[in-house]
């Protein structure tokens, strides 16, 4: 089933992408730009222990749930060769594909996965931000209660380690703070030259004057939150400069949520760039996990077409929301943004969880 939104210019398929892609036209398409479910590890095995996870956050319990139901897996649809095969044959030739990945675990088998169904392999893009959980877990309280158990209680482990081995391995964890976020970058095969596949599709180049910043510099494959942490990280030059100036700069807000309670939000401006960059106007962006629906705002809002497609029917119905949003004004979107939050009750799932 298919909805017509913003006059047309967005298609919204209710269903599961694999399906929905297989009615798709093949070479229909001038580029994808999403962000699908990851494959993430199971809770317990994340945080160690259910009651850990409860103390550290149910919010990433709930997560995963708005997903799939399944606390433990979000999905592996990501991973399977399949997938891209699909989304390499709907895009027209040299259309590209921008994927967000996982920050940490599972993203090298998700970027094999797109080279493997026969996309051009054009590098990564990585989103840099200072909001990140760290996904490991306190060893000190851990090793406490696995020694000493029943006679350590709360209050003690709230006041340090109690145990020699817990005080041994306090200052140690077993996970990195995730500071960034990849974006694989492919290309559907060119037919013939890039001049000739061009002439024939259209496709097959990116856009960089409009993806200066502040008219400034090339673009890069660095961008970054917007965070002043960040920003401070990259040096400056004697006259006060850094190079974080010709980086593109966005981060999530209740503007970019627009009422929706989905887990994965991403800078409705961070997918304006995108879109802008592999495509030009009129042109059609397939989002095959729409999630929240801002590949379809973004492609709007740059002049383009786009194409979603969303198995939840929860989120169905939010994308239909927002889309009917895109034509209000500020004003009215942050009252019915403020209406949803009250009536769904959304949570804020944090960057871990950070996508479209």
């Amino acid at each position: 089933m298919a909805s017509e939104l913003l006059g047309g210019r967005v298609i919204l398929h209710a269903g599961d992408c694999l399906d929905v892609m297989a009615t798709l036209p093949e070479n229909s398409i001038d580029a994808c730009v999403t962000d699908g479910p990851y494959l993430l590890p199971s809770i317990a095995a994340r945080f160690g222990q259910a009651d850990a996870a409860a103390a550290q956050g149910r919010v990433y319990q709930g997560a995963f749930a708005g997903f799939t139901g399944n606390p433990e897996i979000v999905s592996d649809i990501c991973t399977r060769v399949e997938t891209w095969r699909q989304v390499l044959r709907v895009l027209k030739p040299g259309g590209h594909l921008l994927a967000f990945g996982p920050a940490s675990i599972g993203f090298s088998r998700m970027h094999c996965a797109i080279v493997d169904a026969g996309f051009e392999d054009r590098g990564l893009v990585d989103w840099i931000y200072a909001t990140g959980f760290p996904k490991g877990k306190p060893l000190d309280k851990h090793l406490d209660r696995k020694l000493l158990g029943e006679v350590c209680d709360a209050d003690e482990l709230a006041r340090g380690p109690v145990s020699h081995a817990a005080a041994f391995y306090a200052s140690r964890d077993i996970a990195l703070k995730p500071a960034k976020e990849p974006i694989v970058m492919a290309r559907k095969p060119l037919v013939g030259t890039v001049a000739e596949n061009l002439l024939a599709w259209g496709t097959g180049s990116i856009e960089i004057d409009g993806c200066r910043i502040n008219g400034e510099g090339y673009p890069t494959n660095v961008l970054l939150d917007g965070s002043a942490v960040v920003a401070d990280a990259f040096p400056r030059d004697d006259q006060g400069r850094t190079p974080a100036r010709f980086f593109f700069s966005a981060k999530a807000d209740a503007h970019d949520r627009a009422g929706s309670d989905h887990p994965t939000v991403k800078p409705l401006s961070l997918i304006q760039y995108l879109v802008r960059m592999v495509t030009t106007p009129g042109q059609v962006v397939l989002d095959p996990f729409a999630g929240s629906g801002t590949t379809g705002e973004a492609a709007w809002r740059e002049g383009r077409h786009a194409v979603l497609v969303e198995i939840n029917p929860k989120f169905v119905t939010a994308i239909e929301r927002r889309m009917s949003l895109c034509l209000a004004g500020p004003e009215e979107r942050k009252r019915e943004a403020i209406k949803a939050k009250v009536v769904d009750q959304p949570f804020e799932a944090g960057s871990l969880f950070a996508g479209l």
